[in-house]
């Protein structure tokens, strides 16, 4: 499967007993009235602008964990007010509190990000001119410093110099559409679209600014898209005035560090630049989002306010070099050189092997490097590794496999409908039965997880949405973590993975919903867990329990008619434990998102 990768939503609005379309007309024409009427309406731009240790997917398992807190993939509110973003958690935190990205460093992590530095008023480039000299300034020096806007009682709003190579779409806020600046608010925002308004009052330059309100000590973040960025050193520029706390990270396929500059403490009504630098690296086929997180703003200073924000990529050494597809460009030398395991010719191979036309090293005829690379000479099949030669020989001599494993080339390894755990389990039946290392179904007694298999489904009621066919033991409802997806988005299915039903998600766009098992006690012991899925749309899965939020999961494609295994650890121990769904940006091409056979054994 593809690389995984995260979904965010907006948080939760409370449900209108009225549509939405009727309130916004009401709260226009209430607008309208008060305006009309001189008496304290400023509705104005602002008053009217606000209208989401863990196992990896299909192939790799890595070992489970419990944070503390939610980094909510779909950007919903844990409820109450935000808390703190900056108290560390460990596995045995309280639940339902956002993990800061610079707890969550992916591996992209940028090791060298050296942004960050709020500059002093004065450090924009540029000429210093003579305030009595009766000339006005030249422009900046440098095209990406705009030159200041002109006092209130001056003449229109000075335009923005455009910063050339600028990444950013609409860094300036002019245009916004619903409320929203075009292009901002990417995937991974969770800041609520209400706190976001088009402020026209106090621009740096041009007609309007972004103001960013979170008065509270738990961060928010809102973020916007870089599709396609080319791998190389970026700098983010942008200038903030108003009063809160601001910092910038980025996120590719996991959140960057928000280090070394941390938060920024603003308290001014003057323009502030601030530069953030960090190395966007290859391997991101959907782009970036740059992240702008704040907290602790006030309302008496108009919150924050961001303005004329660039984004630019320093030239680098490997700019104009082009490499075959098996080499890459070494940024230190500027030069082509082999990836890993390719070879450019055979001084790149070990003795006994040779370049091949695919620019591999290759065995030559009759020389190996194990008993693999001597299965296709039955005469030989045995590779003597002193002098990397093919030798007759068996080479499951002497070589004793457990209970579930048979021999082959000299190597263990499972038998057909043998296990050691539950990732040995590709077939129909996905559990694995430790006791008779056996796979067996995904309703057996193995599997701790109540109705795994998604074959029986009642009909209850869910509050906000009557009576609904919904699949036993899950549209958990437990706080925090309870289930948001509306139900008749959830279908049973008279085919699955296994058995006779699974369950189809259908969510067309985002934000992602979640969708959440009942909770339940997972003992003592190391578990394989996994799930299978198949359809078309975008996926994603993490957990909770009474230990906290366990490690983000990255949100990965599915497009496929063919059901597809994702398996990962998970240390037991854990009360109240229930996992959790995202589902986004569904499309009928192979049926939305189908999901089946949820599944946790106890390992040997």
């Amino acid at each position: 499967m593809a690389p995984p990768v995260l979904l965010s939503r907006r948080p939760r609005r409370p449900r209108l007993p009225f549509p939405s379309t009727s309130f916004v007309s009401l709260t226009l024409f209430v607008a309208a009235c008060s305006e009309a009427g001189g008496g304290g309406g400023a509705t104005g731009a602002g008053g009217l602008a606000g209208i989401r240790d863990m196992g990896v997917p299909v192939g790799g398992q890595v070992n489970g964990g419990t944070g503390g807190r939610e980094t909510l993939p779909d950007g919903a509110s844990n409820g109450g007010d935000a808390p703190p973003a900056d108290a560390l958690t460990g596995g045995g935190g309280g639940g339902g509190r956002e993990t800061p990205p610079d707890a969550l460093v992916g591996p992209e992590a940028d090791a060298g990000a050296t942004g960050g530095q709020v500059l002093p008023p004065d450090a924009a480039p540029g000429p210093d001119p003579d305030p009595d000299d009766g000339v006005a300034p030249p422009p900046p020096a440098d095209a990406g410093e705009p030159p200041p806007r002109p006092d209130a009682a001056g003449p229109a709003p000075v335009t923005c110099d455009p910063v050339p190579g600028d990444l950013l779409p609409n860094g300036g806020f002019e245009v916004f559409t619903d409320g929203l600046p075009d292009g901002w608010y990417g995937a991974e925002s969770n800041l609520s679209t209400d706190a976001l308004a088009q402020d026209l009052e106090h621009p740096r330059c041009g007609r309007a600014a972004l103001r960013l309100e979170n008065p509270n000590d738990g961060h928010r973040r809102v973020t916007v898209a870089v599709p396609n960025p080319t791998p190389g050193r970026h700098t983010l520029r942008y200038f903030v005035r108003g009063h809160g706390e601001i910092r910038n990270a980025w996120y590719g396929v996991d959140y960057s560090s928000y280090t070394p500059a941390g938060y920024h403490a603003i308290d001014s009504d003057d323009w502030r630049p601030v530069e953030y630098a960090f190395t966007v690296p290859e391997g991101l086929p959907r782009g970036i989002e740059v992240v702008f997180s704040v907290r602790n703003t006030a309302a008496d200073r108009d919150h924050l306010q961001i303005d004329d924000a660039s984004l630019v990529r320093a030239a680098g050494a490997c700019d104009d070099v082009v490499c075959e597809d098996w080499a890459e460009c070494d940024a230190q030398r500027g030069a082509c050189v082999p990836r890993f395991d390719r070879c450019a010719d055979e001084a790149d191979c070990p003795a006994f092997a040779a370049c091949d036309a695919d620019h591999r090293c290759a065995p030559r005829p009759g020389r190996c490097s194990d008993d693999a690379d001597c299965a296709a000479s039955p005469a030989t099949p045995l590779c003597d590794r002193d002098t990397n030669t093919c030798v007759d020989g068996d080479p499951c001599a002497g070589v004793e496999c457990r209970l579930w494993q048979v021999c082959e080339a000299g190597a263990c390894v499972a038998a057909p409908d043998r296990c050691r755990t539950s990732a040995d389990c590709l077939g129909a039946l996905p559990a694995c039965d430790r006791a008779t290392a056996t796979c067996v179904a995904a309703d057996a007694p193995v599997n701790v997880v109540p109705n795994g298999g998604l074959e029986a489904w009642s009909v209850r009621a869910i509050p906000f949405h009557g009576d609904n066919l919904v699949p036993d033991a899950w549209y958990g409802l437990a706080t925090p973590a309870d289930t948001e997806i509306d139900p008749d988005n959830l279908e049973r299915l008279d085919e699955g993975h296994s058995g006779a039903h699974a369950c189809r998600i259908t969510e067309p766009g985002i934000p992602a919903d979640r969708f959440v098992t009942e909770p339940f006690a997972l003992p003592v012991g190391r578990y394989t867990c996994g799930f299978w899925v198949r359809g078309s749309g975008d996926f994603q899965f993490r957990w909770y329990s009474g230990n906290g939020w366990g490690p983000q999961q990255d949100r990965f494609p599915v497009e496929t008619d063919v059901w597809q295994p994702v398996h990962f650890a998970l240390q037991g121990n854990l009360r109240d434990l229930r996992f959790i769904f995202y589902a986004s940006n569904t499309t009928p091409a192979h049926g939305h998102i189908q999901l089946d056979d949820l599944v946790c054994t106890l390992d040997p």
